[in-house]
Formats: structure tokens, sequence, C-alpha cells
């Protein structure tokens, strides 16, 4: 069941489209919503993997791009590789100074912030503490804009408290921005020659699984439609530059073309057999790489698994929105004119 405080969040952003306001300075009539002014925009996470590809991006159409991340001295110089008009700043998501910092004079923000598992930081500190002062920054100091990206199958109350908590920073932002997008794409693949992605896909090629002559595999059944990293990176691309004011309250569900089970999804990546394999079994393997000091698969993200009897597709998800008001905000690639490409078409 979705709050009540974002069905109304919702329903103001669909009567916010017939307000004149100065923030249509930005774009080229009032009716339409494409960007003719170049704008500053602060990005959260921006050293990441999806946030290095947005960054890529989106830099030559920006007047100026603001990574805000922790390891800023580490990511300097490959920024400085990206573009001229990119600053790297020091900001933490707990610290609200640093936050205010790095968002002051900025058009739009984004938060890309995200970890897998804890360690110097908690899933609260990331994905409740982070996006509450985010959008609370960004609303305060008059951005035009807020994008928040989380995943297509988070949930409240999930077996995973990573979904879970993902879910609740939907929430947050929407409270305090109630025009904010929230962008959700499913389980991510790069390209298969792209070993080094960040993409959760490919990083599970890099786990001690790729010695297995065959692939052990819990909840083999379960079904996902995973999404390819560039036709993401386009999705932000156009809501920032070519689909602003469509996208402004909605929520973005970036699903692959092709509904794949788990194990098919194992055997793609490995090009070998997946095994279905009980999931107490799998679980002392789990228990094993989660001792690793960057553990590549937890049990945490095995646990989204579980929801739903294992759909997790995307005419799932939406069938199991339920209010009618809350559905009048989703959009996939189809509403942005993006065709996704398949996890065949790459592996």
């Amino acid at each position: 069941m979705q709050s009540f405080k974002r069905l109304v969040s919702g329903n103001k952003s669909l009567l916010s489209k017939n307000l004149l306001t100065s923030q249509q300075k930005f774009y080229s009539t009032a009716t339409t919503s494409v960007r003719h002014v170049k704008p500053t925009v602060t990005i959260f996470g921006g050293n990441g993997f999806l946030g290095q590809e947005v960054v890529k991006r989106i830099a030559p159409q920006c007047d100026r791009v603001i990574v805000a991340c922790r390891g800023n001295n580490e990511f300097e110089p490959v920024a400085k590789r990206i573009g001229d008009n990119i600053t790297v700043v020091y900001s933490d998501v707990t610290d609200k100074d640093s936050v205010d910092r790095a968002i002051y004079g900025s058009d739009v923000v984004i938060n890309l912030t995200g970890i897998l598992y804890e360690s110097d930081n908690t899933f609260v500190e990331i994905y409740i503490d982070g996006p509450s002062n985010i959008s609370h920054s960004a609303h305060t100091n008059g951005a035009d804009q807020m994008i928040n990206v989380t995943f297509l199958n988070s949930e409240l109350d999930s077996p995973s408290w990573w979904s879970d908590t993902n879910f609740r920073s939907e929430d947050i932002v929407y409270g305090n921005f109630p025009n904010s997008t929230n962008v959700k794409p499913s389980i991510m693949f790069d390209r298969k020659g792209n070993y080094s992605s960040g993409a959760y896909i490919n990083r599970i090629r890099r786990t001690p699984l790729k010695f297995f002559p065959v692939i052990p595999t819990p909840f083999s059944g379960a079904k996902l439609q995973p999404v390819f990293v560039e036709d993401v990176v386009e999705a932000l691309e156009k809501t920032i530059f070519s689909k602003v004011e469509e996208t402004k309250g909605k929520n973005l569900y970036l699903a692959g073309p092709e509904v794949m089970t788990f194990g098919q999804i194992i055997s793609k990546t490995f090009s070998r057999p997946a095994i279905p394999t009980p999931y107490p079994v799998f679980d002392f393997i789990l228990g094993c790489t989660q001792m690793l000091p960057n553990p590549t698969v937890t049990r945490d993200q095995f646990n989204i698994l579980r929801q739903h009897g294992g759909d997790l597709t995307l005419q799932g998800v939406l069938d199991r929105l339920g209010e009618p008001s809350y559905k009048k905000t989703v959009m996939t690639f189809e509403d942005l004119d993006i065709k996704p490409k398949s996890l065949t078409s790459q592996f």
C-alpha cells in the first residue's frame, strides 16, 4: 500500500502544470518542457558507476556540474578528464551543512548515493538521513528540479532491509519536495565486455562463482526484467533536458523488455548452467563472501527475491500499486520515447 503523502504529492504535480511560475524561464514555452538554458546540476554520488555515466552524458549540456561526494580527492582527476565544467566538492549526505553548500545555486539536484551493504555507513544513514537532507536543502535553496534514484522493487516492510529503506527514501523526498521525480530502475546490467562495471549483473561475474563449472542459484524461478545502464542514463538525461515538466512529481519505473527468471539471468551472465539450489546451501556461500572487505553479493540482496513469490516484473509491480491516484504518477520507458535494450542483446 502506497502512503497517503505520495498520493497527495502526485496530485499536486498534476495541478502544478497549469500554473505559471518564474521557473518557466528555463523552458522554451509554457506548453513544452525542453530546457533552453544550460542548468547547474548537483549530483550526489556522481563518483559512483551510474553517477559517472550520468556526468559524462549531461556535462556538455550543462553550464556547470557539481559532483558532491566523500571521495572528492580521488574523483577529481577523473572529473577533469570528463570535462572542464565539472566541479568536485566534498559532501557527506548525513551532514546538512555540506549538503547545503553543494546545492547552493543549483537548478537541478540528483541523488544517486547508494550502498549495497552496511559498513561505515548504514542503510538508514544513506537512504533515510541522506535523502531527507538533500531534498530539504533542494527545496529551501530554490532548486527547480529534484531527482531521486532508488529501485524498481523497493518495498515497505520488505524482507530485505535495503529494499525497505529505499522505499522509505521515496516518501521522505516527496514530503520535502512534492514535485520531485523518483527514478526506479530494475536490476542493472552493462555491456558484457565492461568487466569492471558497477552494474549489479556485471558485479556478480566477479564473484568466486566464476570458478564454478555450474552456478548454484537460489530462487532460480524468480522473475525479473534487467535494465541496461545506458537506457537508465538516457532516461535521466531526458528528465533533465527534454521531459522536465512531464516528469515532475512522477515515478519512472524503468525495466528492460525481457522477462527472465533469475536462473536464466545467471546462466546468461556466466555462460554456463545455473543449477537450482536450496537457499540454506547458498546461504553458506553468502556467509563466506560477506566476510570479504567489499562483498559483491549479500544475504540482504538475495532477500529481495523472496518478495511476492519472486514476481519482480514491471507488470507485477504495477499490478500491486493499487490506488488509481498513485498510478497516474507512473511513467515508463515508453512515455520517455526510449526503446530499452535486452540483456540478451548485450550478453
